[in-house]
Formats: C-alpha cells, structure tokens, sequence
C-alpha cells in the first residue's frame, strides 16, 4: 500500500514536470513572437532635417511647400555647399549629402572631394554674401544673387558677382536637393536659351 502511494505521487509528480517543462517552452516562445512582433511592429524613430535657423514661418500645402520654405532650404544648402573652409568641408559634405537626391550624391561628393583637395592645398576659403533670392514654388527651385569672395591664407584673391540656382524635389513630405549649380545675374533660373543670354 505504501509502495503504490509512492508510486501514484512518482507518477504525479512526473506528470506535473512534464506539465510544467511544456508550460515554459510556451511561454519562451509566445515572449519570442511578442518580442519579434515589437521589433517589427514598433514605430521607428524619425528625424526631421530642418535649417538650424528658421528666418520666417513657412507653411506646406498638400505636396507643396511654401516659396518661404524653398527660400530657407536653399539659403542652408548654399551656405553649406558655398562657405567653405578647410576646416569645415568635410562637415559641409556630409550635411549636403543628407539631404541629396541618390541622382546627385556621387558627383556631389566627387565635387566636393575635389573642392576639399584644392581648398586644403592652396589654404583657401570661400564665403558667399546673398544679396537676393527668388523663388519658384511650382518648380521647387530657387535662385540667389549675391558675391562669392575667395581667400586665400586670410587675403582676399578675388570677390566676384554670381549667381547660382538650388533645384529641389518633393516627395512623401520630404525635399530633397536635386541640383545646385553656378548661372548667370540676367538670367538666374538658367531659362532662355544659351543664344539669348549672349
């Protein structure tokens, strides 16, 4: 009798482990699938490139942002693209290259590569002083008027009149530098025609 009380709580005990090991590989496992679900599901982080100063409020429409918005983004990305340093271009390049278009980001960099080597070796600088902008909110460009003075070892070699013209695209809510390039003062958004400017 004691023999088969011992048993029958061998038994049961054994039944309870049994019980107990397939309970614990349920819960590892329902904490696997929540802790993938969160890893998937979870929201991601998201951060919003801005000017580090806002000169004007600036408002975005439907798939449109407003001329003050394109006027603040091309003032940033000239600053950044025209007032060079030894110094500061690699900053200013990575900061570019955040808000390129994949289209523009290699010759981007290989432009600014290039400025980098010829800044460093001549010990030049460039500052850009803009004297006017003008936007084009329809096609998401905008022109700046204004000197770009060079220096070299803290004199200045020349100061000379330009003009030069920062393209964007829009898309998903987010803007994104399609081009920047020199033009003329006549014609800053680079319109008419090569023939018509001479």
């Amino acid at each position: 009798m004691i023999l088969s009380k011992k048993v029958q709580t061998l038994d049961g005990l054994r039944d309870e482990n049994l019980f107990l090991r397939r309970l614990l590989i349920a819960v590892v496992l329902m904490v696997a699938v929540v802790a993938t679900a969160a890893m998937v599901f979870a929201p991601r982080n998201r951060t919003v490139l801005v000017p580090p100063v806002i000169h004007q409020s600036f408002w975005v429409e439907d798939d449109r942002p407003g001329p003050e918005y394109l006027e603040e983004m091309g003032v940033f990305v000239a600053r950044a693209y025209l007032d060079l340093t030894p110094d500061n271009i690699d900053y200013n390049m990575h900061l570019l290259l955040r808000y390129a278009a994949p289209s523009l980001h290699g010759s981007l960099q290989n432009e600014m590569l290039a400025a980098k080597g010829r800044l460093k070796a001549d010990n030049a600088s460039t500052q850009a002083v803009i004297r006017e902008i003008r936007s084009d909110p329809v096609n998401f460009r905008v022109a700046l008027i204004g000197t770009l003075t060079t220096r070299i070892a803290s004199r200045d070699v020349s100061t000379d009149s330009k003009a030069w013209l920062v393209e964007f695209g829009y898309a998903n809510a987010r803007i994104q530098l399609i081009n920047i390039r020199e033009t003329t003062n006549e014609d800053p958004f680079g319109d008419k025609p090569a023939a018509a400017r001479s």
